[in-house]
């Protein structure tokens, strides 16, 4: 993955770009860390399958507790200060957006601000509950917050959404997502649910699922943004 050539930001932050031969989407990763630790590189792997598939990543690197002595807050704040630069990296390609875990909420921020709205949302154990019994990190505020836990907001703006979910997640619990994909559908969005047997927290980041995190991501990312693409062709 290929530093943008876009100018950093007073943090020295940076949008990662992995390029694909003549693609036809680009997908905007989140990494996770809990808002503490993390870096944009998380995805590369799968971000290489994906350009075999003639899909373009950018990866939004966002300040982090560690590096940074941040919170939730500046992080979310960096997500939502990249959509200019994701706009200008796309090139017009149809966008979706991906987050892992606590990239998750980020996510799902960034695709209720994305105005032409992102194609499609992936959504890989996230953290969508910041209520107070919620999950929470040393990112996180004591007790939580619900006007930025996703599980508590207006979603009905939301893409239609794909979320995998490891059934042995001692981190974020499986029922979040379960929550999460029965309120997207009730409120009239599509979203469903692939529950992965035996997987703990960030099963995505392990050699032995990541191929079929990649080709569940890259088959989704064409089934939504074919439309688009043969609309930009015309």
């Amino acid at each position: 993955m290929s530093k943008a050539a876009s100018p950093p930001n007073k943090d020295d932050l940076h949008v990662f770009v992995t390029p694909a031969d003549q693609p036809v989407a680009m997908l905007v990763f989140l990494h996770g860390g809990g808002w503490v630790a993390g870096s944009p590189q998380q995805f590369d792997a799968i971000a290489n399958t994906l350009a075999t598939q003639r899909i373009a990543s950018l990866s939004i690197e966002y300040r982090i507790r560690q590096r940074h002595q941040s919170n939730v807050y500046d992080s979310l704040a960096d997500t939502l200060a990249a959509i200019p630069t994701l706009k200008t990296l796309s090139h017009g390609l149809p966008l979706c957006i991906a987050g892992g875990s606590a990239g998750g909420l980020l996510a799902v921020h960034l695709a209720r601000a994305l105005s032409p709205a992102a194609a499609g949302l992936i959504l890989l154990n996230p953290m969508l509950d910041l209520s107070a019994a919620g999950t929470s990190t040393a990112a996180s505020p004591a007790g939580g917050d619900l006007a930025i836990s996703p599980l508590h907001i207006d979603i009905s703006t939301l893409p239609p959404t794909l979320i995998l979910h490891g059934d042995a997640d001692q981190v974020v619990p499986l029922d979040t997502s379960r929550k999460f994909t029965t309120k997207l559908n009730a409120s009239g969005q599509t979203a469903r649910i692939g529950v992965v047997p035996g997987a703990g927290h960030g099963f995505f980041n392990a050699a032995k699922y990541r191929d079929a995190v990649a080709h569940h991501i890259a088959d989704f990312v064409l089934e939504m943004t074919q439309g688009a693409v043969a609309s930009r062709a015309a």
